[in-house]
């Protein structure tokens, strides 16, 4: 469900404005979304080609400066814009939902309370903005961007332990089986497979229902079980 389509004259000349109506094919959506977990700022956004009904870009990252989530809603969006630019797609009309209300009405021109590191946000996106001849923002609800969220939170979720496979090939010596699914880390720590639980810090911090990153001695507890020291996959 849409709730709001909006054209804008509060960015630049040639953003979001009353654009002529285009051939569902020639139409691309993007779905922008941010996310703060634990102090962390994670950008996502996903893009469809309706006129191939296929999806043709998935990406997430992490970003190095703790955001707001509207802030980082906003820079999941340039990020999208960014990629469609690089690849000569941006003349096509593009459908950019969002389901922050916070976010797009920051964009949508209402910037009274908006501080500085706002405003750079917002300077990004509208210079990104002014490059797309036919851009359509909408507002809408929090399920119509839910299969993007989750895809992009498999890649997150990747990528985190993706940084921990090799640490995890230096930590085999320090493991020993005391069960079927149960290893010791020295007298430091506990690894249960059958439950995925650790009770070091990396995995205290960090796994959540929503991110299940696992730490290193979880996926050094899995190679061993597995008998292959040269698995990074699971």
């Amino acid at each position: 469900m849409v709730f709001s389509s909006f054209k804008s004259n509060h960015v630049p000349r040639g953003s979001l404005r009353d654009r002529p109506s285009i051939e569902p094919s020639q139409q691309l959506v993007v779905d922008a979304f941010g996310m703060v977990e634990k102090g962390i700022s994670v950008t996502g956004f996903t893009i469809t080609d309706m006129g191939a009904n296929r999806q043709i870009a998935v990406h997430a990252q992490v970003l190095n400066v703790a955001q707001s989530v509207e802030q980082t809603t906003i820079i999941a969006a340039t990020e999208a814009m960014e990629w469609l630019v690089a690849e000569k797609m941006h003349k096509k009309q593009v459908i950019l939902r969002m389901s922050n209300m916070n976010a797009y009405i920051l964009i949508s021109g209402n910037t009274a309370n908006a501080g500085e590191d706002t405003w750079k946000v917002l300077r990004q996106f509208q210079a990104n903005a002014s490059m797309f001849p036919y851009l359509d923002l909408r507002l809408v609800s929090p399920s119509e961007v839910e299969g993007t969220r989750q895809q992009t939170e498999k890649i997150y979720v990747a990528h985190q332990e993706g940084k921990r496979w090799q640490r995890a090939k230096s930590t085999l010596s320090e493991l020993e089986q005391v069960s079927d699914t149960k290893f010791a880390v020295g007298e430091r720590y506990i690894v249960d497979l059958e439950t995925i639980h650790c009770t070091c810090p990396d995995f205290q911090h960090t796994y959540t229902k929503r991110f299940p990153i696992r730490c290193k001695h979880i996926l050094a507890a899995m190679i061993i079980k597995q008998g292959n020291t040269d698995d990074e996959s699971q």
